[in-house]
């Protein structure tokens, strides 16, 4: 993983995860989550990615970089509700809306990457 994250670094210009811009945190998210959904980064190796996101400070706390972290936090949290399916998420709707919530995210702001 650590490769892969020095990978999507690099194209957006990167060398450090740390202290990104909203701009550039919103658009590794994104990438990461291209990824997954062209079966290049399975769900283990997202989750882990974002939660490695969702230690990032921010200064803006508006509107929209409030959505963002929350949407990063929340992708981080499906392999805790995955994983304790059915102790913790009987049903699994805590599990599945957090997955909704994230690909309803990429696919409002998908265009950013093109």
């Amino acid at each position: 993983m650590k490769q892969y994250t020095a990978n999507l670094l690099f194209r957006i210009g990167e060398t450090n995860i740390e202290n990104l811009s909203f701009k550039k945190l919103r658009i590794i998210f994104l990438m990461a989550i291209r990824d997954f959904k062209k079966e290049n980064l399975t769900l283990e190796e997202l989750l882990w990615f974002t939660s490695k996101l969702v230690q990032m400070p921010q200064d803006d706390d508006d509107k929209e970089t409030e959505k963002l972290k929350e949407i990063i936090y929340g992708c981080s949290e499906i392999g805790f509700y995955l994983h304790r399916i059915p102790e913790v998420d009987v049903d699994g709707k805590i599990t599945f809306s957090f997955l909704l919530e994230t690909m309803e995210y990429y696919q409002k702001n998908k265009k950013l990457l093109e």
